[in-house]
């Protein structure tokens, strides 16, 4: 998964964490936390893989992600 928007990025979920479709995985915010974009899972699978960075650029890859 690619984040949408740049901005402080923080993750809600660990690696290998069990996720279903539309379940909140994280969110990117700006620098005052006044634009907030949640990210949500495209399907069921599996997290395993995160990015931990602080920052991130529209683009970068912020969760791999395994189909059941």
């Amino acid at each position: 998964m690619r984040a949408p928007t740049a901005g402080m990025f923080i993750p809600e979920v660990t690696n290998g964490s069990e996720i279903s479709k539309e379940q909140e995985m994280g969110m990117i915010t700006d620098t005052y936390a006044k634009r907030i974009k949640r990210v949500k899972a495209p399907f069921d699978g599996y997290v395993f893989c995160v990015n931990h960075q602080a920052v991130v650029n529209q683009g970068e890859a912020l969760f791999h992600v395994g189909t059941i």
